[in-house]
């Protein structure tokens, strides 16, 4: 036994000045204890060679701070708790996008009395390069339009 300080450490060994404890050899065996995968070639979350995975990826084509401007666009009075739990995303980090899109100019927060109203600019264009010069107006129409009721056409809309 090893003795460092009050504590006896059982086996050990020293690296570089500082004793280390040796792990038993049963430690590197791969043995399957029946408590789980012990190879990549059991582990279900590493698909078989040549296979694609059974789940779907869990990635989507809108950015939550696109969705913010969407359930803002639908509701311009929205709490950030309803903005939240409509995009399935915490209060903080509603709050952080909200922020994000009042600072980029995408926004405007108005205080009536303790509620905020908001006010979208829909003349901003999308800010990555290749979108540039789209505004965020297009994206508005493309999803507030799929919200309207079949009695209800917008404007210019004759079917």
């Amino acid at each position: 036994m090893l003795k460092v300080g009050p504590f006896e450490t059982g086996t050990g060994v020293l690296v570089n000045g500082n004793v280390r404890r040796r792990l038993p050899e049963e430690f590197f065996s791969i043995k399957s204890s029946g408590k789980g995968p012990r190879s990549c070639d059991e582990d279900p979350k590493i698909p078989p060679e040549g296979k694609m995975p059974e789940t779907p990826s869990s990635w989507t084509f809108l950015t939550n701070h696109a969705r913010v401007l969407l359930v803002i666009a639908r509701d311009p009075q929205a709490r950030l708790r309803d903005i939240a739990a409509a995009i399935g995303i915490t209060e903080r980090a509603a709050q952080g996008i909200v922020s994000d899109l009042e600072d980029s100019g995408y926004l405007q927060r108005i205080r009536i009395g303790r509620r905020n109203n908001y006010s979208i600019d829909p003349r901003q264009h999308f800010r990555h390069p290749t979108e540039a010069d789209v505004p965020v107006q297009v994206l508005i129409d493309m999803f507030t339009h799929r919200d309207l009721r079949d009695d209800e056409q917008p404007p210019g809309d004759q079917r």
